[in-house]
């Protein structure tokens, strides 16, 4: 288990160097909840030189595409699965090497859990963990309560964070284009309910 400790709005570029580093191993990043999981998969997904394939396991999804993408990720054709702890209770996929915290678990229970994705039936594994500087303290107190003192620095070099920047602002502009066009569609969508609403009570006059 090792933590990385970035800065905040630079966090997304942590994880790009990151997963860089990690190659063709299969990942699991687990986010706090089902928004950040859909939009750090779209955000990971517009770094073309990633090379990776990722996709978003989410309860905004049907479970049908829900259950074809955790089958491409046991069999290798997806390298990184970005979801929330509570999306992959019980889901258990052999061969995980590697666990990403990208948000820090509140409690030492949902700490664990993430952690316990990898290193199983005696394989070895890897857990990081993404931290601010604020957070630091925090998760030594949780380190404390899950009887572990010790947590190695993992640092990612500087000159791949730099290398980085010029995409990542471009990167940030394509997200912001998606959220919004999203944001519209389900404008568009409540609004359909009300003008039916609407139409049939002119009709009832």
């Amino acid at each position: 288990m090792s933590s990385q400790i970035c800065e905040s709005k630079l966090k997304p570029i942590y994880l790009v160097s990151l997963l860089q580093s990690l190659g063709w191993e299969r990942c699991i990043v687990f986010t706090s909840s089902v928004e950040p999981t859909h939009r750090l998969c779209n955000l990971l997904n517009f770094f073309s030189d990633l090379q990776l394939k990722i996709k978003e396991y989410s309860g905004l999804q049907r479970q049908s595409v829900r259950s074809k993408t955790l089958k491409a990720f046991r069999e290798g054709d997806v390298q990184v699965l970005v979801s929330s702890d509570a999306m992959t209770r019980g889901m258990d996929v052999e061969g995980v090497k590697n666990v990403v915290n990208y948000d820090m678990s509140p409690y030492i229970k949902t700490y664990i859990h993430p952690a316990g994705r990898t290193a199983r039936a005696g394989q070895s594994g890897r857990c990081f963990n993404l931290l601010r500087k604020e957070e630091v303290k925090r998760f030594k107190k949780l380190l404390q309560k899950a009887d572990n003192n010790s947590c190695p620095v993992y640092s990612v070099p500087s000159s791949s964070i730099e290398s980085l920047h010029t995409t990542y602002t471009s990167v940030l502009e394509k997200l912001k284009e998606v959220v919004e066009s999203e944001a519209s569609k389900k404008r568009k969508i409540g609004m359909k309910p009300l003008q039916a609403r609407d139409q049939k009570k002119q009709r009832e006059k």
